[in-house]
């Protein structure tokens, strides 16, 4: 483009020059004309045409977003918010669940005409709240308005469900319990049974140390019994005469005069001297 402003540019002037000269001097003029635009020509681009490459800086671009700007750009954002005619702000879709029986009104206020009843726990669609109201499609794309503290993202349980749920806890507490009892039950008949396999044994113990101590007194009173007799009977013969006389007389009172049938008088000889040597020996001995 400037090489073709230049040779323009040097047209005109060389136009102009030889418009002013004699016809004589066009040849020659022509002749420095034609050399002239020639140099101009070679000199643009040579001019053009850099001999060595050329360093270019290129200014650097910030693309940071200034606070200023975020803050227009979220002032612009809220204000795209959808309202509706009153005053409900539009939201995402959401699924809700009515938290007990309430009803669906065509405007959001208690006034306005009832358009429907949600029961515990039926399921509805939003896409708009205020500050007390939710707008709420409905299946047949009719629009209604539900007081937002009747509404929940949680499914609550039903009556029934309720039911169920208090129905098996109540079964599971009556069978822990049940179990529990079983369980003191048997620990209280094992703990039983422990005690009368004590006290029997102590019974046992008692009846053996009584019949040992009865078994020792009886012999200790047989023993006393013994010593007594003897006791009884030592010094009997002490002052016995041994005449004839007195041991006639004792064998006539004897229990051997009787089982034998035989009196003193009655006996032979040989036997009245043993009975004679008899209470000798008693006499000796000091009974």
């Amino acid at each position: 483009m400037r090489r073709f402003w230049a040779v323009t540019m040097t047209v005109t002037m060389l136009a102009l020059i030889m418009a002013g000269c004699g016809k004589s001097d066009d040849s020659a003029e022509a002749t420095e004309a034609t050399e002239a635009v020639t140099e101009i020509a070679i000199t643009a681009d040579t001019a053009e045409t850099p001999t060595e490459p050329v360093d270019v800086e290129v200014e650097e671009y910030d693309f940071s977003v200034t606070e200023e700007t975020t803050e227009e750009a979220t002032v612009t954002e809220e204000a795209e918010v959808e309202v509706d005619e009153f005053g409900v702000a539009s939201i995402d879709e959401v699924k809700l669940y009515a938290t007990e029986s309430v009803r669906m009104r065509k405007e959001p206020n208690t006034d306005s005409e009832v358009a429907g009843q949600l029961k515990t726990g039926d399921e509805v669609t939003a896409n708009g709240k205020s500050e007390e109201w939710h707008r709420i499609i409905k299946s047949n794309g009719d629009t209604v308005y539900v007081k937002s503290e009747y509404l929940t993202e949680t499914k609550p349980e039903t009556k029934e469900e309720t039911k169920k749920t208090e129905t098996a806890d109540t079964n599971k507490k009556t069978t822990e319990t049940t179990t529990d009892t079983a369980a003191a039950d048997a620990a209280a008949a094992q703990a039983a049974a422990a005690q009368a396999a004590a006290n029997q044994a102590a019974a046992d113990q008692a009846a053996a140390a009584q019949a040992a101590a009865d078994q020792a007194a009886a012999a200790q009173a047989a023993a006393a019994a013994q010593a007594a007799a003897a006791t009884a009977s030592v010094g009997k013969y002490k002052d016995y005469d041994f005449s004839e006389a007195a041991i006639a007389n004792d064998w006539n009172k004897s229990t051997m005069c009787q089982n034998t049938g035989k009196t003193w008088n009655q006996l032979g000889e040989g036997e009245k001297a043993d009975l004679a040597n008899h209470y000798s020996h008693y006499g000796a001995a000091g009974w």
